[in-house]
């Protein structure tokens, strides 16, 4: 398990610049398995390519998003960390994310549960 591949890949959800976004998914998501949903996602993605794609729509709709993390909790391979994602000084979702992670500590299915 990797509580720094989590949070550095949330980092990219506000990151604005897609070569530094690109740099992260190399860095913590498994080249081989990956899954992603949300329920602002229309459809789960299930490559890094559907992420990157999310990504660049999230980045370009929010530009000046900001994302607070808590503290991770986890076991095994599995990892649970609460967000707040704020635009400006106002509060727009909050959530957690669930993380599965490889053998490597990268991280093959991330789940986001908004409140």
């Amino acid at each position: 398990m990797s509580e720094a591949n989590l949070t550095r890949l949330l980092s990219a959800w506000t990151n604005p610049v897609k070569d530094d976004r690109a740099e992260i998914l190399d860095a913590t998501v498994s080249p081989q398995d990956f899954y992603y949903c949300d329920p602002h996602v229309p459809e789960p993605v299930t490559d890094r390519a559907g992420l990157e794609w999310f990504l660049d729509r999230f980045t370009g709709a929010l530009p000046d998003a900001e994302m607070n993390l808590g503290a991770m909790q986890g076991h095994h391979a599995h990892g649970k960390i609460p967000f707040t994602l704020f635009k400006g000084d106002t509060p727009m979702a909050k959530g957690d994310y669930v993380a599965e992670f490889d053998g490597d500590g990268r991280i093959t299915r991330l789940v986001g549960f908004m409140e």
